[in-house]
């Protein structure tokens, strides 16, 4: 689809479209498939990676690749909802896009803005013939309130959309007819690497993809909507992040790729697939997923892809209604315009593309190691090196805190949702700080006011994945956690010690939830008793991590630094890493747990202040973690926040502020920053 992007300073824009247009379809983009005339539609890009807002087109009648629209300048330089038209902005779309054959036209739920990243929550219509865009504005609660992640597709029996937004948790029905909102399930929690699919047949919404698997009853008998597990035995295809899925109404089956030469067909009677391998393939999936860039269409009873924007498009017919005599997938080659099509008329017929191969270039994959991560091309921008850092392999969690929507309160979850939650006395001091950051629209800021309780800041929580699959990090499992953190002068001129216990702490990290924040599956990064180095606790205060078991002799920092402790204080470089005042530093965590209660746990942190090379002030291997441990326990959850144990209203203080940005949450390595 490439040579159809438009030309680099289109309209004298400056900008570089044809260079960048490739994260149309590689950074997350989303597809549906317009039956009424046998296209599918491609539209995308959004965030850091590309911020035309044009749409494409894989014509199957005539087998080319046509820009339906031309992008709308000027082009959006912050957290801009609408261009140009109005037309809506360039975002990532995920699986978020929906046909509607009863009405031509094609629907948007949320996304992440260009450039930014910022979350829109915005639905959006593109109607055909004439490819005008409309900004809807439903009535009813919006299931993307908070804007983000979307999964979505069209119910032909009782025509509406059905959406999921996944990690929020809510589950909804659009009806276009009445341009109206029913949220139908505000705990529908799954994971956000899915791929929407409607049986029409049975009547049910599934979603497919970051290793799970799901159905909903929409058939209108399940009044509460209840999200249930399914075991999709044998489909390998749920491994894949955001796989391509679709209904073959010549089969009655669920149709899925995740990559290679394999289709998968899912029997909801047996819960089960059967698999074939068929020749010609595109190769490996995208990095970033398909969703429905891979779709059915039933008047030519061909499946369309759209693997990469780089690569030519791809059918596969499964002949004879029998998967065992399908043809394989064929070449669909480019014929692409360099200019904007002209609005058109339905088609009324078709023919099944000629047959070709293609084969996939190789991946080249670096190694992993604990500190780097793999290999990256050298990011251009803060914003472009994060969204890299934040869409890698393995990432179950990742904050910006781009988008004011970011700051409205946590709410559901039993009060375990992700995000902002308020103070003891009810006021919210964490806030979007739009001057000091260290990308994109904006960091996290709390407040520290006189006259200090504990919980005098209230705290962000970032859990680690969606709540009902959650990912657990306990026995046998790596856990690798970076954020950005920055102090300012009071929090570390003055004497907090003399407020609370200890001194502020910087997170708690622990499990399971529901439960307490003090469990023997916990550490906490503290500035214990005002030192002003970088130290840290387990297992709600004891052991420390600090050599020799915490007793002296012993050093508070290790690794490439040698901090002993000192009981009369004085702790200074180069021994030790203090903590900067009113500069960014990054830190990186690596926790790898092995048995709890034995000494074959390795903890190793990383920090480095603005600029420099991320250095170890926590290195303990053979540590004995969580001892007396639940066989329940595990690592699920964080909390954000400089928390002072045992502050009571009753000492005065001054106000003070802690920031953080950029926080990364993955089950592998994760690269460190460039900026």
């Amino acid at each position: 689809m490439q040579s159809a992007c438009p030309p680099n300073n289109f309209g004298n824009s400056g900008y570089s479209f044809s260079d960048s247009c490739h994260d149309v379809v590689d950074a997350w983009g989303g597809g549906a498939a317009d039956t009424k005339r046998n296209r599918l539609i491609v539209w995308g890009g959004g965030h850091s990676g590309y911020s035309g807002n044009e749409v494409y087109a894989l014509d199957l009648n005539n087998l080319t690749v046509k820009r339906l629209t031309d992008p709308a300048l000027p082009l959006s330089t912050g957290c801009t909802e609408e261009l140009s038209g109005p037309t809506p902005n360039s975002r990532h779309t995920y699986d978020s896009l929906v046909y509607i054959a009863d009405s031509d036209l094609m629907l948007s739920f949320s996304g992440s803005l260009a450039p930014t990243g910022c979350a829109s929550g915005a639905a959006w219509k593109f109607q055909f013939p004439d490819f005008a865009w409309t900004r809807l504005t439903p009535s009813g609660p919006p299931p993307v309130y908070n804007g983000g992640i979307a999964a979505a597709s069209y119910d032909p029996n009782r025509k509406l959309v059905f959406i999921s937004t996944e990690s929020y948790g809510s589950f909804a029905s659009y009806n276009y007819g009445t341009n109206t909102y029913t949220l139908l399930n505000k705990n529908a929690m799954t994971d956000y690497h899915e791929t929407s699919v409607i049986d029409p047949k049975r009547k049910l919404f599934y979603l497919f993809g970051g290793g799970f698997a799901e159905s909903i009853d929409i058939s209108g008998k399940d009044r509460n909507y209840k999200l249930s597990a399914i075991k999709a035995s044998e489909c390998g295809f749920i491994q894949a992040a955001y796989p391509g899925v679709d209904f073959d109404r010549e089969q009655n089956v669920v149709v899925g790729w995740g990559g290679g030469n394999t289709v998968y067909f899912y029997n909801p009677d047996t819960d089960s697939c059967s698999s074939v391998v068929y020749p010609n393939g595109p190769g490996a999936q995208q990095a970033n997923g398909t969703s429905k860039r891979f779709s059915y269409f039933p008047g030519l009873n061909i499946f369309a892809l759209v693997n990469s924007f780089t690569q030519n498009a791809y059918t596969l017919r499964l002949t004879g209604g029998r998967p065992a005599q399908a043809s394989g997938f064929t070449l669909v080659p480019s014929a692409e315009p360099s200019s904007a099509d002209t609005p058109d008329v339905p088609a009324t017929s078709g023919e099944q593309p000629g047959a070709a191969a293609e084969s996939d270039q190789a991946k080249t994959k670096a190694s992993s190691t604990k500190l780097g991560g793999k290999s990256r091309q050298a990011a251009t921008s803060p914003e472009q090196d994060f969204h890299e850092r934040c869409h890698a392999p393995g990432v179950i969690k990742c904050v910006g805190w781009d988008d004011p929507l970011d700051f409205i309160p946590a709410h559901g979850g039993g009060g375990y949702a992700d995000g902002l939650y308020p103070a003891s006395d009810g006021t919210y001091q964490g806030t979007m700080d739009t001057s000091i950051k260290t990308s994109g629209a904006g960091s996290l800021r709390f407040t520290i006011r006189p006259n200090a309780t504990s919980n005098w800041t209230g705290y962000w929580r970032a859990n680690f994945g969606p709540l009902g699959k959650l990912t657990a990090f306990g026995p046998h499992t790596t856990l690798y956690l970076q954020f950005r953190l920055r102090l300012d002068s009071s929090l570390l001129n003055f004497r907090w010690n003399n407020v609370g216990d200890t001194g502020w702490k910087v997170f708690i990290a622990y499990g399971p939830i529901p439960g307490a924040s003090c469990t023997g599956a916990q550490f906490v990064q503290e500035n214990t008793y005002q030192t002003n180095v970088a130290t840290a606790y387990t297992s709600c205060g004891n052991p420390s991590l600090y050599s020799n078991n915490g007793v002296p002799p012993m050093l508070i920092e290790q690794g490439d630094y040698n901090c002993p402790y000192k009981h009369e204080g004085g702790y200074a470089a180069p021994k030790c890493f203090v903590y900067p005042a009113e500069s960014w530093m990054t830190e990186y965590w690596v926790v790898e747990t092995g048995d709890y209660g034995q000494p074959n746990t390795h903890f190793t942190a990383y920090i480095a202040a603005a600029g420099q090379p991320l250095k170890r002030f926590i290195d303990l291997a053979n540590f004995k973690f969580n001892a007396g441990a639940d066989p329940s326990d595990a690592l699920e959850t964080i909390l954000l926040q400089p928390y002072l144990s045992g502050a009571n209203g009753s000492k005065t203080n001054p106000t003070a502020h802690m920031w953080f940005d950029e926080l990364i949450i993955s089950t592998k390595p994760i690269a460190a920053p460039k900026y």
